[in-house]
C-alpha cells in the first residue's frame, strides 16, 4: 500500500481561503434553498405561470438543461458586476448587488430544477456530475460541521438562544403576572 504524498504547506495554506469561501457559498445557498423553493412555488401556482411550468416539465433533456442553465448565465454579469464594487471600494454596493443576484439566481435555479430533475437526471453525465456534486457538498458540509470552531460557534450560538429564551419567557411571565 502506498501512502498518499502530503500537500506542500504553500498549497494548504492558499487553498483554505477557497475551501472555507465554498463552504460559505453552499452554506448561504443551503440556507436559502427550501424557503425560496417555497417562494417560487407558490409564484408558479399563480395561473399566469400553470401554463408556463406544465411547459418546461414537458421540455426535453437538453432542453431543460439549456432552461436550467440560463439563469446562472444570464445572472454572471450581475456577480461580476457586484465584484467590481466590491474591488473599486463601494462594499454596500458590491454586496447588494452580488447577493442579490445569488438570491435570485438560487430562487430561480431551485424552481427550473425542481420542474426538471427528473428529466436532467436521464442525461446520463447529468447525473452522475449532480451525483458527485451532491457527494462533495455532504463532505463539505459534515467537515465544516465537525469544525473545532464550528462547534464552538454552535455551542456559543446555543447558550445565547437558550439564554435569550429564559429572559422571554422571564419577560413574559412578568407581564401576565403583572410585575
Amino acid at each position: 500500500m502506498t501512502e498518499a504524498t502530503p500537500r506542500p504547506l504553500w498549497r494548504r495554506l492558499l487553498s483554505a481561503p477557497f475551501v472555507l469561501l465554498a463552504a460559505l457559498i453552499l452554506a448561504l445557498e443551503e440556507w436559502l434553498w427550501d424557503p425560496l423553493k417555497r417562494a417560487m412555488a407558490w409564484v408558479g401556482s399563480l395561473p399566469v405561470l400553470r401554463g408556463f411550468e406544465r411547459w418546461i416539465r414537458s421540455l426535453p433533456p437538453w432542453g431543460a438543461f439549456c432552461l436550467f442553465a440560463l439563469p446562472s448565465l444570464v445572472l454572471l454579469p450581475a456577480k461580476l458586476v457586484g465584484l467590481h464594487f466590491l474591488a473599486s471600494g463601494q462594499r454596500t454596493v458590491g454586496l447588494l448587488v452580488f447577493f442579490g443576484a445569488k438570491v435570485v439566481g438560487t430562487a430561480i435555479v431551485g424552481r427550473l430544477f425542481t420542474l426538471t430533475e427528473a428529466t436532467l437526471r436521464t442525461l446520463p453525465w447529468f447525473a452522475r456530475a449532480l451525483d458527485g456534486f451532491l457527494a462533495l457538498k455532504r463532505r463539505v458540509f459534515a467537515a465544516v460541521w465537525e469544525h473545532p470552531m464550528v462547534l464552538r460557534a454552535r455551542a456559543l450560538g446555543l447558550g445565547v438562544r437558550v439564554r435569550l429564551r429564559a429572559l422571554r419567557l422571564r419577560v413574559v411571565g412578568m407581564i401576565r403576572g403583572g410585575g
